[in-house]
């Protein structure tokens, strides 16, 4: 970005012929590139969080109550001393 900026010198091999090169302009295109980039990144993972929760909430059969009172069984093998209250 900083090599954008007004009042830079030009390369040589470049072969503009005005003295200066870059734009004001860098401040504004880079930091709307930063922004818009974490935005669609954003996106994408609330995307993907949102259709794996679709994907397992879609059939009831794939996580249900059955699952939590095997859970709890499991559970209490690690932990007896375990209060559940449901």
């Amino acid at each position: 970005m900083l090599s954008c900026l007004g009042g830079k010198t030009c390369d040589p091999d470049s072969g503009n012929t005005e003295p200066e090169c870059g734009s004001t302009f860098a401040y504004t295109y880079f930091v709307s590139f930063i922004f818009f980039c974490s935005f669609l990144m954003l996106n994408l993972f609330v995307a993907v969080i949102m259709d794996n929760f679709e994907y397992l909430t879609r059939d009831s059969s794939i996580l249900g109550p059955h699952h939590l009172d095997e859970y709890v069984r499991i559970w209490a093998e690690y932990d007896p001393a375990a209060c559940f209250s449901f």
